[in-house]
């Protein structure tokens, strides 16, 4: 087959005709979408991508519009911190649905992707350590760790790992996750609880107290009691070196959830600015600072120097749109 024959064909296709990738029929491309109105793509936040626009605008460009790449495998420990922290936030969870620890470990072991044995052995990540967690976890609570809570009910289900999704104006929205919502059996006071792992000796926990994450949680509190306010976010903190769990409670207010609305607003403003200065497909600030987080060189540290077109993928029609279901769908009219 003449090779200028196959290129003419795949040309065609791009421009035309349905386009495949491993075999499977890709969404047609989205003609003239205009540089100076936000992609879509640029208009999901969460608490992870607001802290990366913040950090460096570049960074978060060419990420939401090109899609994370598969971690490779010199990045296992990436990986592996990965598996560690979502199997230890689970496992916790399911101990406080009410499971036994045979179970959320057994379950731990199916939902585990990386080999079984990789192990990192200075923050003392793997599947073992994990399993350490989870029963000493246990032990607190025999001990009578959270006794005066119950997990806090939504239509019948516990309240754990709960979706919701907020809609701004211009269709910018903002999703997240609550892990654990409990309630206390004696005040009725509801309690967030958010489980994290720290590969440090200790915890400074100025970290958590105004974290945007938790207090963006009130909205999904609203839902399950309306009316209610004030609530706790607590930080279960698993110190990985230390081998010790941590808590750390902040009382939260409706004042600080009218903070949190503003500053989301801020972050959609800022990427609105972008757009409209330097068009969807320019080039956005970048902040060198932030090329190493966590001792790790940012994906794009030799290539965002490039042209943005050169670097992102073009805009389908099966992205103009978030094809997920959220349980909580919430209006920014609501929050106000």
């Amino acid at each position: 087959m003449n090779p200028f024959d196959s290129s003419v064909e795949i040309l065609d296709n791009l421009l035309d005709g349905p386009v495949t990738e491993d075999g499977k029929e890709l969404s047609p491309l989205v003609k003239d979408w205009p540089d100076n109105v936000p992609d879509p793509r640029l208009t999901r936040l969460s608490y992870s991508s607001s802290l990366l626009l913040q950090g460096c605008p570049r960074k978060y460009q060419l990420q939401k519009m090109r899609g994370r790449e598969p971690i490779s495998d010199a990045d296992w420990r990436s990986a592996l911190t990965f598996d560690f922290g979502h199997a230890v936030g689970e496992a916790v969870q399911g101990i406080l649905e009410g499971k036994t620890k045979d179970q959320v470990i057994f379950r731990m072991l199916l939902k585990w992707e990386n080999h079984i044995f990789d192990e990192n052995d200075k923050q003392k990540k793997s599947f073992f350590h994990a399993v350490m967690a989870i029963t000493k976890f246990v032990s607190m609570m025999e001990d009578g760790f959270l006794n005066d809570y119950e997990m806090a009910y939504y239509d019948g289900q516990p309240s754990s790992e709960l979706s919701f999704r907020v809609t701004f104006p211009r269709n910018f929205t903002y999703r997240g996750y609550v892990d654990i919502v409990l309630k206390n059996k004696i005040t009725g006071e509801f309690a967030i609880f958010e489980i994290k792992t720290d590969s440090g000796n200790f915890v400074n926990h100025f970290k958590y107290k105004n974290s945007s994450q938790a207090t963006g949680y009130s909205v999904v509190l609203d839902r399950i009691e309306p009316g209610h306010t004030d609530y706790t976010v607590y930080y279960l903190v698993y110190l990985t070196r230390m081998e010790r769990w941590e808590c750390f409670e902040f009382p939260k207010s409706h004042s600080q959830r009218a903070l949190w609305v503003r500053d989301r607003l801020i972050d959609n403003q800022m990427i609105i600015d972008f757009v409209e200065s330097e068009g969807n497909l320019g080039f956005w600030p970048l902040h060198g600072q932030h090329c190493v987080s966590f001792n790790r060189v940012c994906e794009y540290m030799n290539i965002c120097h490039m042209s943005t077109a050169s670097l992102v993928l073009p805009l389908r029609e099966n992205m103009l749109t978030e094809d997920k279901h959220y349980q909580f769908e919430i209006t920014l009219e609501e929050l106000l």
